[in-house]
């Protein structure tokens, strides 16, 4: 529950500061990402690490690599808050 409230406060602050909270459930997350971005004409995508060691794991993946080739290609920058 604490970790929900965290998130929640996170989108409140996010909107605050006139950023668009945008939630999209896919199981294709890269192609979602991608896809909203498109879209949507999104200049900055911020996705959160994951909790455990995992960034490791993302990075060498072909669809964390497709993501960061289709957002640089796009000029779209990627945030990766902790």
């Amino acid at each position: 529950m604490h970790k929900q409230r965290h998130l929640i406060n996170n989108f409140k602050l996010a909107t605050e500061l006139g950023a668009e909270v945008i939630r999209v459930k896919d199981d294709k997350v890269a192609t979602a990402i991608i896809q909203v971005a498109e879209e949507k004409h999104i200049t900055t995508v911020s996705i959160g690490k994951p909790a455990l060691s995992l960034i490791e794991i993302i990075l060498a993946t072909n669809v964390f690599n497709q993501l960061l080739k289709k957002l640089a290609n796009n000029n779209i920058d990627l945030i990766i808050m902790s």
